[in-house]
């Protein structure tokens, strides 16, 4: 279905291409921070993860309907996937045991 905006766009702005400059800045340094932990192959689903970056060459995925992600513990999460991310139905992720969301960062 079609969108509505309410409010301002900023199409060709100089705002708008600071905040393109700004986002594709992010997501190169996502990309290019080296990672703790290969996780190819690996669903997602019912894992606890510990902070760090968790890198998968390709997909990445929780695949199993209803189930959990925990992750547990302060610090940062990057989540480095190198192609799609499929997240099933009913599906959470849990922040437990000072994780917070402010520190969960996709790049996908």
């Amino acid at each position: 279905p079609q969108g509505v905006i309410n409010g301002v766009t900023e199409l060709g702005t100089a705002t708008a291409l600071q905040a393109q400059k700004n986002v594709t800045t992010a997501y190169n340094d996502l990309k290019n921070v080296p990672h703790t932990t290969q996780m190819t192959g690996v669903d997602l689903s019912g894992k606890i993860l510990q902070p760090g970056v968790y890198k998968f060459d390709a997909a990445a995925g929780m695949n199993t309907a209803a189930s959990i992600l925990t992750l547990e513990g302060a610090g940062i999460y990057i989540f480095q996937v190198g192609s799609a991310l499929t997240i099933a139905g009913n599906t959470e992720i849990r922040v437990i045991n000072g994780a917070q969301a402010s520190c969960i960062f996709w790049q996908v």
